[in-house]
């Protein structure tokens, strides 16, 4: 590639014919594949995208906020973006990329992996590193990150790319963002984001309406799913998420509640019980998920009994502590055991990362616990399971408000290993109420389905141990403990 063939690339008008995406049919000029308004939003951004690169511009834009729904193609414009700047420009540049967590970051990174891999001598140019881009001939980089507000400051950027910002749980991160953009004038600030909730009243919104009244900057957004999605597509994920997800994630359309996982309906429908347990019921068990917060969040406990009768799941009851300004953990544990003590608490489900302390003086006072760590498998099936629950009804909720408006506060987010609840942080926690309910339900939905009544043995408090599935696999998680 000689010095003119450089010079022309560097343009972003001749980037997009050069610069190549995976297809279903195999890898194809970026320009041949993207749709119309894909083309019209990148025509308004070239100008901002020369002067993040150090060359003279006139017009155009140099903040946007891209609005598409699922498979819009807002990570590979961004990546391509990305790719134009780091191979165009002839002076050190630096670049941030930031989303809501690691899965997301990994996203954009292997568009630009798949940029980079596919275009023809742009790995001559581009050099990957484990979460960063780098020029070796110039120096420029982009660091690829999940939301980290101390990451954010320091030297100024020359190009920022937002990914997915209405997951974001918090704002600090864009007003550290907004604000670094800010000492630049030349600085890009790129937005790729799905539809989101709290029409109206979230702080995504407010964001939103900024960029879509402001005529300084650029704001567009795409009006129903991509053309190449075909309607049995569509069909098929119309089936797999409520309505309100669907409209959210493939219409693209803003919702006014709190939370697209679950539909009212069906959470209403499962409040059948009485109130909460004072003592626990023949014939069932019962088991618990710990949510634990200490400064931030609040920390929640949740009980879940187990009807073996009837094969269904039954809240048993709801405990929360508001930090103050911390969470007494010391009650938190004493609370726990007293659930032992009085009702036969069999188990308490936890993420390790949260509260493996507790659950090691737990564990040396008979309580059995069970690590569940925010990984994608884990992360998956408890979605998985809170969906299948409650549209199923195979859960008996008692009308507790808070845990009722955290359920309907979930959102319902599709990631590389399949689905992810999350929720945004208000006064009453960051729906730790319905994040303890999630760490329980698989647990005990297995437990139930695996019950062996040949197999009981008793835990010396008058009553039978559950018959827990995978036992061994527990036992190596968290030590070779006997039940």
């Amino acid at each position: 590639m000689n010095t003119t063939q450089l010079e022309r690339l560097t343009d972003p008008l001749e980037f997009r014919k050069w610069y190549r995406i995976p297809t279903d049919s195999g890898p194809r000029p970026w320009i041949e594949v993207a749709e119309s308004q894909q083309v019209a939003d990148h025509d308004a951004l070239v100008p901002g995208i020369r002067r993040a690169m150090g060359l003279p511009a006139e017009g155009g834009y140099s903040q946007a906020y891209l609005e598409r729904p699922r498979a819009g193609g807002k990570t590979a414009d961004m990546a391509m973006v990305a790719a134009n700047i780091l191979f165009g420009s002839r002076e050190r540049r630096r670049g941030l990329a930031f989303a809501e967590d690691k899965d997301q970051s990994r996203l954009l990174r292997d568009a630009l992996d798949d940029g980079v891999r596919l275009t023809p001598d742009l790995d001559r140019f581009l050099e990957l590193q484990s979460f960063k881009v780098v020029n070796p001939h110039t120096g420029s980089a982009l660091e690829i990150m999940a939301s980290d507000v101390a990451s954010s400051w320091g030297p100024t950027p020359d190009f920022i790319l937002v990914d997915e910002l209405t997951h974001w749980s918090a704002p600090d991160l864009w007003d550290s963002l907004v604000s670094s953009a800010g000492k630049s004038a030349d600085c890009l600030l790129l937005v790729g984001s799905n539809a989101g909730l709290g029409r109206g009243k979230s702080w995504h919104w407010r964001i939103r309406e900024a960029f879509r009244q402001d005529d300084a900057l650029y704001f567009s957004r795409f009006d129903g799913p991509p053309i190449r999605i075909t309607p049995a597509r569509l069909d098929r994920q119309k089936a797999l998420i409520t309505q309100g997800a669907f409209r959210r994630v493939w219409l693209n359309e803003w919702l006014s509640q709190a939370g697209d996982a679950l539909a009212e309906s069906d959470v209403r429908a499962c409040i059948t019980a009485d109130g909460p347990w004072m003592c626990r019921p023949p014939g069932t068990g019962l088991i618990a998920g710990l949510d634990l917060g200490a400064v931030r969040d609040h920390a929640s406990l949740v009980g879940l009994g187990i009807d073996y009768a009837h094969r269904r799941l039954q809240l048993a009851w709801v405990k929360n502590w508001r930090p103050n300004p911390t969470v007494d953990l010391e009650d938190v544990y004493w609370t726990v055991l007293e659930y032992r003590r009085t009702m036969g608490l069999k188990a308490v489900a936890f993420d390790p990362w949260q509260c493996l302390s507790m659950a090691q003086r737990l564990e040396s006072e008979g309580m059995y616990c069970e690590p569940v760590p925010a990984v994608g498998q884990t992360l998956n099936r408890q979605a998985t399971a809170i969906l299948e629950c409650f549209r199923d009804r195979r859960i008996a909720l008692f009308d507790d408000d808070l845990l009722v408006a955290d359920l309907l506060r979930l959102t319902i987010v599709e990631k590389s290993y399949g689905f992810k609840l999350t929720a945004t942080r208000d006064s009453d926690g960051h729906a730790d109420r319905a994040s303890a309910l999630a760490l329980a339900l698989p647990f005990a939905l297995d437990s139930l389905s695996g019950y062996v009544p040949q197999q009981q043995r008793d835990d010396g408090l008058g009553s039978n141990l559950l018959d827990f599935v995978h036992r061994q696999q527990r036992r190596a998680n968290f030590g070779q403990r006997e039940l």
